[in-house]
């Protein structure tokens, strides 16, 4: 079992008298503070000094943090030019159009579409595509795209932006689809021989005036279908008679005629 000490014996030890000599001869300047602070205290000077001390205090943390401020004030005069670099760019992305832009993007779409894009990103920062894009005569490819500016210009006119938006892609893609059926299968390579003998202008001079008299014949055959009457031996007789159907019967044997020498030639 532990022996308890008296504490009278704890306070009379030879250093513990020491320390309270000190303090017995520091009361009276203890005496003189209190006094002092009670009286700025009641005269409500105290909190005004107590105040003075703070700011004192921060001005020399102030002081000693100014190397860390010029620091700072060095590194912000050296990012000044770049700052006013991108400037411009900066006042343009945060504009309203560019704002509103950006508040109508569909975020989701544009990730997952940048994240599929990430593979093509790969192969075009890939070191065979830097030489290629080293290896590149930018000065005449910039002389092509001045060449090129009024096309570019006829390209993106509102007209064509609201000729491009009309079109159907559904369709536009099926009509592809078919034509990579056609030449699969040879059939557009005859198609195009075909565009070539109808590129002929002759051609469609001919074929035109012909389509239009057969449009006008066609309307006037509809039009007198209706009182059109049966006709036997003696009545087709008397119709070769008429001028019309003569002509009409010249030009389809005349016709015959021509295509007969053509398939001969053949």
């Amino acid at each position: 079992m532990s022996v308890v000490q008296d504490p009278l014996e704890q306070i009379l030890t030879e250093d513990n008298l020491s320390r309270l000599a000190r303090m017995a001869e520091a009361l009276p300047a203890l005496e003189k503070l209190s006094n002092l602070l009670t009286n700025l205290e009641k005269s409500g000077k105290l909190d005004n000094l107590l105040n003075l001390m703070q700011q004192g205090l921060d001005l020399l943390d102030a002081v000693q943090r100014a190397e860390l401020v010029d620091a700072i004030i060095e590194f912000s005069m050296d990012q000044l030019p770049k700052v006013q670099a991108v400037w411009p760019l900066l006042e343009k992305l945060t504009s309203e159009r560019a704002l509103n832009l950006i508040q109508g993007l569909d975020l989701d779409s544009l990730l997952t579409a940048t994240e599929r894009l990430l593979p093509v990103m790969n192969k075009l920062t890939s070191e065979s595509t830097l030489k290629l894009l080293e290896s590149i005569d930018f000065d005449s490819l910039l002389s092509a795209a001045d060449s090129m500016t009024p096309l570019l210009k006829k390209l993106t006119s509102p007209e064509t932006v609201k000729t491009l938006t009309s079109i159907d892609v559904d369709s536009m893609l099926k009509l592809m689809n078919k034509m990579l059926e056609m030449q699969k299968t040879g059939a557009l390579d005859k198609m195009l021989e075909l565009m070539t003998i109808m590129a002929d202008p002759n051609f469609l001079d001919s074929l035109k005036m012909v389509m239009d008299k057969m449009a006008k014949a066609l309307k006037m055959w509809v039009q007198d279908l209706p009182k059109v009457k049966p006709v036997g031996t003696f009545g087709l007789m008397m119709e070769v008679n008429k001028k019309d159907t003569q002509y009409a019967l010249g030009a389809m044997l005349k016709l015959a005629e021509d295509l007969g020498k053509v398939l001969r030639e053949g």
